[in-house]
């Protein structure tokens, strides 16, 4: 008898966990945007860090020649396929740093959207202090595009650890 109510009280408390998560998974309040990286690369010749919104074709190809500036001979990427009546494009920049050892890693194709911030999947990858670089001046960046939108704050994991 002892070991029936014991087993009830369990099912329930397990229940009612189970539930409750469920409900914090279907938060109305968080939403999920498709992400896409649309360019990335160790060496974008731009000194500053920041989160830009490119706003149209014009400024996306200016980038993309600053940042292939040092490169001889290069083409810049063909993005015409970006419809910016229906997407945002944002270019997303670590400075000049002073060796290899730092990065902007995309780790999903998802972002959230949560009471007016955008969170994006972007990784900050910091040197480790027991490895060797190539000492050399990097300065990483990463384009993503993804649905307009009205953003308060665009959030990226880690960027205070780069000031």
């Amino acid at each position: 008898m002892t070991n029936n109510i014991l087993r009830s009280a369990v099912w329930v408390i397990t229940a009612t966990f189970g539930l409750s998560a469920c409900a914090a998974l279907n938060d109305s309040s968080v939403k999920t945007l498709p992400v896409n990286e649309i360019y990335s690369a160790a060496i974008c010749n731009i000194n500053k860090q920041g989160i830009t919104e490119i706003k149209d074709k014009e400024a996306l190809q200016d980038m993309l020649k600053k940042a292939n500036s040092h490169r001889l001979n290069s083409k810049p990427k063909d993005l015409s396929q970006i419809d910016f009546s229906i997407s945002q494009v944002y270019l997303i920049t670590m400075g000049t740093r002073p060796n290899a050892g730092y990065a902007l890693k995309v780790t999903s194709h998802e972002a959230s959207l949560e009471n007016g911030a955008l969170n994006l999947p972007i990784q900050v990858e910091l040197p480790s202090p027991n490895s060797m670089y190539a000492q050399m001046m990097t300065s990483p960046c990463t384009l993503i595009s993804l649905p307009i939108g009205d953003y308060d704050t665009i959030n990226v994991e880690d960027w205070e650890a780069l000031k």
